[in-house]
């Protein structure tokens, strides 16, 4: 067995995900310094929502895209892109902070947490999925329509469907339909095998959706290409 080890750098300010649940008990920005509409890093902000504690140190996230199961159309989650890191000056309502570590602009309205330790795990063994997996592609991680070696995606499978950290799986794309056009065929239309795209590996896995690194790639992925175990 080889153990992979994944440079913090690669998840820089990378999404994560956030629930419903999660973005409404979240506290929020409600103004910036002298009124303007982004800040950065040095630049006061003022958070409703903070309740006074031992944590000075708070993540900001904007919510971004839906992740929705292109089967069912539930909402698996929100992305939530890592925007900055901040230290509070002043707990109250609202409780002041400096921002720190700015990775983007900040806005009024992004969401603010507790800066937690990175929850990456930094080496991991690949290996196969012990469960049958068949999911799907739902975002692409930098917004390109085509995907590929090295490139994030999302699948729609995640924690509660067995998924973990290292699981090795396979991306395949819809066979295509041809005529047959021979005489005497007992069918005209004829869909032509699934073609296997490449192998992604999971870098880490949430309840519902999980993210995931291009590894092998023989044809470009797209949104909804379908995720399945290896084949040997």
């Amino acid at each position: 067995e080889t153990r992979m080890a994944v440079q913090k750098e690669q998840f820089l300010g990378q999404p994560r995900v956030i629930t419903d649940r999660e973005i409404k008990n979240s506290a929020y920005i409600i103004a910036t310094e002298e009124g303007r509409l982004i800040a950065g890093e040095g630049d006061t902000i003022y958070v409703r929502g903070i309740i006074e504690s031992d944590d000075v140190k708070y993540s900001l996230l904007r919510v971004g895209k839906t992740y929705k199961d292109p089967d069912t159309n539930k909402n698996l989650g929100y992305e939530a892109i890592h925007v900055a890191d901040s230290l509070v000056k002043e707990f109250g309502d609202p409780s002041t902070l400096v921002i720190s570590d700015s990775l983007r602009e900040t806005m009024v309205g992004d969401r603010v947490v507790p800066l937690r330790p990175d929850s990456i795990d930094q080496t991991f063994i690949p290996h196969a999925p012990e469960i049958p997996v068949d999911g799907k592609i739902i975002s692409i991680v930098d917004g390109v329509s085509r995907v590929g070696r090295y490139q994030t995606i999302v699948i729609n499978r995640g924690e509660r469907e067995g998924i973990e950290t290292g699981h090795v799986l396979a991306v395949y794309q819809t066979g295509g339909t041809v005529r047959d056009r021979s005489k005497g065929a007992v069918s005209r239309k004829v869909t032509l095998p699934d073609i296997k795209a490449g192998i992604i590996l999971v870098i880490r896995a949430y309840e519902k959706v999980s993210y995931a690194l291009v590894m092998e790639s023989e044809f470009d992925m797209k949104l909804y290409d379908f995720v399945r175990n290896p084949t040997k």
